[in-house]
């Protein structure tokens, strides 16, 4: 939307009604459960949190086991529904524990919930009955309205103006969008509804967002990204938001070379050799479905094709190590261990699909999961001699990351649970996130950081204490890299 011809703001209009809801609960023995209903998913998300409060109003500690979110009968209008407290809480007297849960919208709908949950000490079951509605489709009337404005100029260090840049105001989801470009002055005007309406929108229930402000970027050819975000701005506000951007060095890409070959998948992994001489990749596809042979192939920087190794089955495992090894885990359980010409060092029967590898920062160790009935097992590449396994329910294993040092590794698994073990298969924390880590990153401090289709950003520290937890109101997180 152009904001120099936008109208006046709407200052008349009342604030938008968002849903109302009211207070449940239910006794547990000692322990009183509440939450709030329903829960809606507005207009103006794509997917939210939801929260069950459980107080111990006893004498002495109380275990409460909640429900697994497959355990939930749910509408299908829901895309993803996930749990991040699956382990039992010990609650001590007088204090509160809080059990989670991530509700992602597939469309508009509504459904009476039941969550199950049990007191371990005596046994006692009870369920707590709530709403869960979705209203995600709709086009939302907060966005309706301009009961507020942002503007500013965009400039060089030496105050040159720069006019023709594009400025584009995000909500705090980038839900909805409004654009406007820098006049002859390098100013720009973009109305939008105020913080006020987007509140009043989401009604009163708890929200997991740390903040509701709106990101605003410049984007002016041959200078850098501007860029703020959190910008709160009241009815009748008109915020001033400038930008001071540098220039920059372009840089061309040439392509130097293409490949394709046949198979009945994609490629899945592309991967550089150490110093980018080379490239490896291995066939596979969402979802795996065909159960039909794939291949690992390498090829030059020019895309001509080095060697190519058959696979019985497609590999969503795949990794290069430091010294030029390849391996592959592939859905017929087999996990393949090649030199960097393509020769076969070792072939493993895992027994089940095998859907992770990931090499030490040495090179001699392979984390690799599920195998032999365990979620995880770390492998010797030498030999392919089994060091240690791993199975805790942690479920699958769907991501792997090693330390620089490559002193502990930390495991994303299926149903959003993470663990830290030392290189010797020493467990030294664990925690749940609510899916598994599409993202999982490790720092040189052993700080972790992750993020998936939980639609949030957490790290942890060394002893798995949580740092920080930051909501991604979008989509789901497929990328993202420590550098």
């Amino acid at each position: 939307r152009d904001g120099k011809n936008s109208p006046p703001l709407d200052l008349n209009s009342p604030l938008p009604t968002g849903p109302q809801g009211k207070t449940v609960t239910c006794n547990l023995g000692p322990v009183a459960l509440e939450t709030y209903s329903p829960v809606t998913i507005t207009p103006i998300e794509y997917s939210t949190n939801f929260y069950i409060y459980a107080r111990n109003n006893g004498d002495t500690v109380a275990t409460v086991c909640g429900p697994m979110a497959t355990e939930v009968a749910i509408g299908p209008w829901v895309q993803h529904f996930f749990e991040l407290n699956p382990y039992p809480q010990e609650i001590q007297p007088d204090e509160t524990a809080v059990f989670e849960f991530m509700l992602a919208e597939g469309g508009d709908g509504k459904s009476e919930v039941v969550l199950p949950f049990t007191l371990l000490e005596t046994g006692e079951q009870t369920s707590l009955e709530m709403k869960i509605i979705s209203e995600g489709q709709s086009r939302p009337e907060a966005f309706q309205r301009s009961t507020a404005a942002i503007e500013g100029c965009v400039s060089t260090p030496e105050g040159t103006p720069l006019p023709g840049v594009t400025v584009t105001v995000d909500t705090f989801n980038a839900r909805e969008s409004w654009r406007s470009q820098t006049d002859s002055d390098g100013k720009y005007y973009v109305t939008i509804p105020s913080s006020e309406d987007m509140i009043a929108a989401l009604g009163d229930r708890p929200l997991p967002y740390h903040s509701l402000g709106f990101t605003i970027i410049a984007e002016p050819e041959g200078y850098t990204i501007g860029y703020q975000d959190e910008i709160e701005v009241a009815r009748g506000e008109t915020r001033q938001v400038d930008f001071t951007v540098e220039p920059i060095t372009s840089r061309e890409y040439i392509q130097t070379g293409e490949y394709t070959s046949d198979g009945a998948h994609g490629y899945w992994w592309v991967l550089p050799t150490p110093g980018f001489k080379q490239i490896a990749s291995v066939q596979a596809r969402h979802p795996p479905a065909l159960d039909e042979p794939g291949h690992i192939v390498m090829i030059d920087t020019e895309g001509n094709e080095l060697w190519q190794y058959p696979t019985a089955a497609e590999c969503w495992g795949f990794d290069v190590s430091v010294n030029g090894d390849v391996a592959a885990g592939s859905h017929n359980g087999q996990v393949y261990l090649l030199d960097s010409d393509g020769n076969l060092r070792w072939q493993v029967d895992s027994q089940q699909m095998n859907r992770w590898v990931r090499f030490s920062p040495d090179g001699s160790s392979l984390i690799t999961g599920p195998f032999g009935g365990k979620d995880v097992a770390l492998m010797e590449v030498a030999s392919g001699k089994i060091l240690w396994e791993s199975s805790e329910r942690w479920e699958w294993l769907r991501n792997a990351a090693w330390s620089p040092d490559g002193r502990r590794v930390i495991t994303g698994h299926s149903g959003g649970k993470v663990a830290m073990f030392t290189r010797d298969g020493e467990l030294l924390w664990r925690q749940a996130i609510g899916e598994f880590p599409m993202v999982l990153e490790i720092d040189s401090d052993y700080n972790t950081y992750m993020a998936g289709k939980n639609r949030e950003l957490f790290s942890y520290d060394a002893d798995g204490n949580l740092r920080w937890r930051r909501r991604v109101g979008n989509h789901v997180v497929t990328a993202g890299w420590n550098n």
